[in-house]
């Protein structure tokens, strides 16, 4: 029985021993100063300009097929992006705010029997960025809304020939849903959302 006490007795003091050390850990991590500034840069997959511009180009596509009987496709003509890059300044562990600038490029080929239609978009964007991020040193989550401007080009040419382009300046604006970050100063992300990035993001930071 003497035994049985000595060993409760042990292991209730481990226990607290163990506790307190990792309370002083914790103490010590979130008085340790966050990261004042962080650079960025990655590539998304599917963003809304993206996935705009083809619902456009498909629905005139098919417009057109009333006024020719050659066989026709469409087919992606060495689209990129849309490729960011971006700092934020953190105003504590969690908030942080900043700038991102966005490149994109979508062209599409028409092409026909007797010839081929190009099109060609161009998207430069300018946008704030609000940042929240949660979780530990090495593991965060975290969610972002950016909003700003956006220059839109479109050139088209053909076999036939170049048309006049145009360009607008239109809103730019982006919602990442849910991110998840893993490193510390030099840190790779993810993230999922809607709007002028992709839906799928990927990239990797630096933090100082």
């Amino acid at each position: 029985m003497k035994n049985f006490f000595l060993t409760i007795i042990l292991s209730l003091s481990l226990i607290t021993g163990l506790s307190s050390s990792l309370f002083a850990i914790n103490e010590y991590e979130d008085e340790d100063e966050y990261f004042t500034y962080s650079v960025y840069g990655g590539y998304g997959f599917g963003s809304v300009l993206n996935i705009s511009t083809g619902l456009l180009e498909a629905i005139a596509f098919s417009f057109s097929a009333a006024f020719t009987d050659e066989a026709r496709t469409i087919e992606d003509n060495g689209s990129f992006g849309p490729l960011f890059f971006g700092a934020d300044y953190y105003f504590s562990d969690n908030f942080s705010a900043g700038g991102i600038f966005v490149y994109e490029s979508v062209n599409r080929r028409w092409q026909y029997d007797s010839g081929y239609v190009d099109w060609d978009w161009t998207f430069v964007s300018l946008m704030g960025r609000l940042n929240v991020q949660y979780g530990w040193d090495y593991f965060k989550f975290y969610h972002s809304i950016m909003i700003g401007g956006t220059y839109s080009g479109i050139d088209v040419s053909s076999s036939d020939g170049q048309s006049p382009g145009s360009s607008e300046f239109i809103p730019g604006v982006h919602l990442a849903l849910l991110g998840i970050k893993i490193g510390k100063e030099f840190s790779v992300f993810a993230d999922v959302g809607v709007g002028w990035l992709g839906i799928v993001n990927f990239g990797a930071s630096f933090s100082f």
